[in-house]
C-alpha cells in the first residue's frame, strides 16, 4: 500500500470496529427480527466517522433495474 494512500489504511481500521447492528424491526410476515436501515447506519458512521471516512450515495438505473451507487471519501480527499 502507497505511504499516500490514507483511505485504504482507514477503511480496514474502521471494518474492525464495526459490530452488529442492534435487530431493532420485525417481519410481520416472518417473524423475524432483523436490523432496519438506521441501525446500520449507526454502526458504521460511527466507526467510519471516527477514522474520517464518509460516504454518498446515488440512484442508479440500467436495463431496468434500480441500484444505488456508494462513493466513501476520505478527510485527505482520496
Amino acid at each position: 500500500m502507497p505511504e499516500e494512500d490514507k483511505i485504504s489504511a482507514a477503511f480496514v481500521a474502521a471494518c474492525g470496529e464495526i459490530g452488529a447492528a442492534e435487530k431493532n424491526a420485525k417481519n410481520p410476515h416472518l417473524k423475524n427480527t432483523y436490523a432496519d436501515l438506521e441501525a446500520v447506519i449507526k454502526v458504521a458512521r460511527a466507526a467510519l466517522s471516527k477514522h474520517k471516512i464518509a460516504w454518498v450515495q446515488r440512484v442508479v438505473r440500467r436495463d431496468g433495474l434500480v441500484g444505488v451507487h456508494t462513493t466513501l471519501i476520505h478527510a485527505s480527499g482520496q
